[in-house]
């Protein structure tokens, strides 16, 4: 059938069905989702177990082991990491990366955990499997002068108002202090008393109760008995009344202790605006939510909020992310507005206005076509995608271009137009589903590879694949249609045109000379293609390039062992000198003391809570990479000058999946004394490597442990036990968990504790009184041994192995170089004799997670060369034409490498997608030259059909050139280190492949193929089937 004839034939159909589409494509342009970065999904839960009084190594082994054990028996997990400190197991389940559908998987895991006996004292785990949730919305409630409570009030306030906004899908707080209320007494008072604080616990929980006591009748109704004895204020606990043992009289609870309302101590996050305390307010957005038009929404809802608040208390902004979305897509939509622009102009210079008007179509509706299918593929709006229809923007001229010529040729034939039209798209419409399928098949390993990488750049390919169709498809029906309202025979070319025509002489010489020498040409391509293959190894090898925007974080931590009052207290200073004057360029600071904070962006990975640890984030006035880069240098020379024992680094943002510090050397092994050994080794060589800086490692420091060891003989002679022991620790350090005040919708624990004069004075520890069932009390020195040791602050295993991972930023070099410095000094370190046997070292860090999706991509590739090979041998029913297209692929090398190095750019993933799209670029003008040649040999001697196709494909090849790279000046002048990389490689790649196909490819053909009257073939003899030619 043939589309182009139907189209003609059922013009106005046509055409209302190519409005449709538009409208439809426009619709879905205005309501599809937008994003600033592709998704992808976070395959990571946590679980979280205290364990009081334990250190690090016993809780590694009666609960994070236990734990760890239960996990891996699961097939769908992929990795279990884990963290063990005093008190605390955190253990990180990462899945498999083919899993997706995620909650059953994470239910199965509850239940094995659950299932699990894990020694008395400890928790219960608490599973985390919204580790990935992602907070686009983040806001401070700010009040000079209010207190913890009134900003809760406040802004639980806020939170109704917010999870009432349609698309807003949950609303968390941070930085929020847990109320408590203190009974504090005197221990010798308490003893005196004959009551001891476990009597006391029980005499609360007793008093504050509520119980059923039946039912009576009344009259025919029967009506419930409640008792009640529950506490409604404080003043309530205080006149508890208290039976004193061995006596018949009874004491105010009041007279005993102090009651105060108060707070969880030490806290276990602070969050900071500007300096301020603060309560952080995080929001995420449901499932497929427009994120900017949720974020009017909640925009909306605070205005109506912040009238009502009190004067003094602000809702102000952290985090937008609309703010980057709009910003990011109004960047991207003018570079392809300025691409289309000069696609248009080069057009019109080199074919005139006709052609030019044509190509002008082709070019958005292919666009607003793809638009119109991109929500049944799952693309939203955001960078990938964008930048997909730039690069696709050359491909989608060539069909055009392609058809255009054709039937300009055939009206200076003398066809008719409806003859002229319907035989060009007869002849063109398999090579060019050819040449669109093959450039899908190149980009193919992108949606078949599997892991993160493949989730953020699959919308690259599924764009590059809906353009390429909608092209083709329009190239078959609406573009014969313009060629028939518009195109006549050309009587005056341009002049662009005409100084076009001037190359087909000397074009035509030189490709005769070539083919004569036919050698030549190829040996010295093979030659160049070597010297460049040698010289890519040159060019600095990334990852992904840093987020490039006015922001910046900092990570900020402290010795083990320091605690978060401390912590806060530095931060608060580095927050004062940044913006303070010192702090030029500087607009807001926000601080999460104790914890990572909410994952704000989906390639930050938060820590898990630690009293030592603060993350910031730090706003720029200026968005210009140049300054923020100043800014964070700036910071970081004034930390080390600042904060010489603590460890604070500065950085742009990561793109991409996250991979943490760039330079990381994992160390494997068993006893910790040999890990840290091991780690002062490692650690020298990278502090003497130059750039690089911010050595450290995930273990940290040995920490002081104070260890009372009970005496069970002692304790039994004064009628004592280890719980005894245990609970008087427990009471005077942490607080005795005794009931519960309930006031309004909020329970608040009720701790008894010893007063804080005796509390925070660990020289008394000894003197400390430990209580028995009976009342009275004895020092602990008489029943237990005080000492002070120093222990590992965490322990961390991988895969059921500990590991140590000695970590290092870099600084005015690329991280591979430092690598390819380091690792022969490491590896030669690992081998000498002062190595011990049993411990093991690996490379991580950037260099890992590049080669890792480097592999992945290569893994997948065999199969997309299987599809793209089938295509081309059932195109041309040739292993010889197949053979030429593929050995003009590596040369283009020859190209890329000069361009990389004389841009100073960098190859890293995104310079391998752009190499790939010139792939298929190189690919597609192969199948239609090979075509014109296999067209012009029916009629022709070899040598005369590969010249004159060759010719006939100077002038579309040309003009698809020039405007595909000019298509991508934008992207190269201003895509940042992101794009302006994969633009600069497809730029001089596509130059110097225009070269191949038009030198390249003729001359190979020459070589492979015997003109057929030479072997007594008939000139015109088409290729027989099973048979190759």
């Amino acid at each position: 059938m043939n589309l182009a004839a139907l189209t003609i034939r059922n013009s106005r159909t046509s055409l209302v069905l190519y409005v449709v589409v538009m409208l439809l494509g426009v619709r879905t342009y205005l309501m599809i989702g937008r994003l600033e970065y592709p998704e992808f999904t976070i395959r990571n839960a946590q679980i979280i177990t205290t364990y009081s009084g334990r250190t690090a190594a016993q809780v590694e082994q009666e609960v994070t082991e236990p734990i760890e054990q239960a996990v891996r028996q699961m097939q769908e997990v992929r990795q279990v990491r884990s963290t063990s400190k005093s008190n605390l197991s955190i253990v990180m389940v990462e899945l498999q990366e083919d899993e997706f559908d995620l909650q059953p998987t994470w239910q199965r895991m509850r239940n094995k955990v659950g299932a699990l006996h894990l020694p008395d004292g400890a928790g219960v785990p608490q599973v985390n499997d919204e580790f990935g949730d992602v907070f686009p919305y983040i806001y401070a409630l700010v009040g000079d002068g209010y207190t913890d409570r009134e900003l809760v009030e406040h802004g639980e306030v806020i939170r109704d108002a917010l999870l009432e906004v349609d698309g807003v899908a949950k609303v968390e707080f941070h930085g929020e202090r847990e109320e408590r209320v203190f009974v504090e007494f005197s221990s010798s008072e308490l003893a005196s008393r004959g009551l001891s604080p476990t009597i006391l616990a029980s005499e609360l929980s007793l008093q504050n109760s509520v119980a059923s006591s039946g039912s009576v009748a009344v009259g025919v109704e029967r009506a419930n008995l409640l008792t009640r004895g529950e506490f409604d204020s404080i003043e309530d606990i205080q006149a508890t009344r208290l039976s004193v043992p061995g006596d018949s009289t009874s004491i105010l609870l009041e007279d005993l202790a102090t009651i105060r309302h108060g707070y969880l101590e030490p806290r276990r996050d602070i969050t900071h605006q500007n300096g301020e305390r603060a309560l952080g307010i995080a929001i995420s957005m449901v499932e497929g939510g427009i994120v900017t038009e949720i974020g009017q929404r909640i925009e909306q809802a605070l205005d109506g909020i912040r009238g009502t608040l009190p004067i003094g208390l602000e809702v102000e902004p952290v985090f937008l992310q609309p703010v980057y979305v709009d910003a990011s897509i109004r960047s991207f939509i003018i570079n392809l507005g300025q691409a289309f622009f000069f696609v248009a102009l080069v057009m019109w210079l080199f074919a005139g206005w006709r052609i030019a008007v044509i190509v002008s179509v082709l070019v958005p509706s292919a666009v607003l076509m793809s638009f119109a299918f991109m929500p049944a593929f799952g693309v939203q709006l955001e960078m990938m995608s964008i930048a997909a229809l730039i690069i696709a923007l050359g491909l989608l001229v060539d069909n055009a271009v392609v058809v255009s010529e054709q039937v300009l040729v055939r009206l200076g034939d003398g066809s008719d137009r409806f003859t002229a039209c319907t035989e060009s798209i007869r002849g063109l419409s398999i090579p060019l589903l050819a040449a669109s399928a093959t450039t899908v098949a190149a980009f193919s390993p992108i949606a078949l590879a599997p892991g993160s990488i493949s989730e953020f750049t699959y919308s690259l390919f599924a764009v590059v694949t809906l353009t390429l169709m909608s092209s083709w498809l329009l190239s078959m029906t609406i573009i014969p249609l313009l060629c028939y309202a518009l195109l006549v025979p050309l009587e005056r070319d341009t002049w662009v045109g005409r100084a076009l025509t001037l190359l087909y002489g000397p074009y035509e010489r030189g490709l005769r000379r070539a083919i004569r020498l036919r050698w030549v040409f190829p040996v010295a391509i093979l030659v160049a293609t070597i010297v460049s293959g040698w010289g890519f190894g040159l060019v600095p090898n990334i990852f992904f390039p840093p987020n490039e925007r006015g922001q910046f974080i900092i990570d900020f931590e402290l010795p083990l062992g320091r605690d978060i009052e401390e912590t806060e207290r530095r931060v608060s200073e580095l927050e004062t000198w940044l913006l303070g004057p010192e702090g030029e360029n500087v607009r807001s600071v926000s601080s999460w003391v104790g914890s990572g904070g909410p994952r704000w962006y989906l390639s930050l990975a938060p820590e898990p809570p630690n009293p030592n640890y603060a993350f910031m984030t730090v706003l720029t006035e200026s968005s210009d990479p140049q300054v923020v880069h100043s800014v964070i240098e700036r910071v970081n020379r004034h930390a080390r000058r600042a904060f010489p024992d603590a460890r604070v680094t500065a950085k742009a943002l990561e793109n991409g999946p996250p991979v943490g510090a760039p330079i990381q050397i994992r160390i494997y092994g068993r006893e910790a004394p040999r890990l840290y050994a091991c780690r002062d080794q490692i650690a020298a060589i990278l502090s003497s490597t130059r750039g690089l800086v911010d050595v450290r490692d995930d273990w940290g420091a040995w920490v002081k442990q104070i260890a009372v060891d009970p005496d069970p003989i002692r304790a039994a002679r004064l009628g004592l036990r280890t719980s005894d022991i245990a609970t008087a620790l427990k009471t005077q350090y942490q607080g005795l968990a005794a009931t519960t005040l309930r006031v309004d919708d909020r329970a608040i624990p009720v701790v008894l504790r010893s007063r804080e004069d005796y509390r925070d004075r660990p020289e008394r520890l000894q003197d400390l009184p430990v209580y028995g069932s009976e009342g009275g009390f004895v020092p602990l020195a008489q029943v237990a041994d005080v000492s002070l040791e120093f222990v590992p602050g965490s322990i961390l295993r991988e895969d059921t192995l500990r590991v140590m991972t000695v970590k290092a930023q870099v600084e005015g070099r690329y991280a591979i170089d430092a690598l390819d410095e380091i690792r022969p000094r490491v590896e030669a370190l690992v081998a000498s004799d002062t190595w011990p046997s049993d411990c093991t070292v690996e490379f991580g860090g950037e260099q890992e997670e590049s080669a890792d999706a480097q592999k992945k991509i290569a893994a997948v590739l065999p199969i997309s060369m299987a599809i793209l090979a089938l295509i081309l041998i059932a195109q041309f029913n040739s292993m010889r034409r197949f053979i030429i297209i593929m050995l003009s692929i590596p040369p283009m090398l020859v190209g890329i490498t000069p361009g990389l190095l004389i841009t100073g750019s960098t190859f890293g993933f995104m310079t391998l997608l752009g190499i790939i799209a010139l792939l298929g670029i190189v690919v597609n003008n192969a199948i239609l030259l090979i075509d014109a040649i296999n067209e012009e040999w029916r009629s022709r001697t070899l040598v005369d059909a590969v010249v004159v196709a060759a010719r006939s494909r100077l002038r579309p090849i040309v003009m698809t050139t020039v405007t595909t790279i000019i298509g991508l000046l934008p992207l190269a002048i201003s895509g940042g280190g992101m794009w302006s990389s994969m633009a600069n490689a497809m730029m001089f790649g596509l130059g110097f492949a225009t070269v191949l196909t038009l030198v390249l490819c003729p001359v190979l053909f020459s070589i492979l193929f015997v003109d057929p009257s030479d072997r007594g073939i008939r000139p015109d003899a088409p290729v027989e089937a099973g048979r190759e030619e």
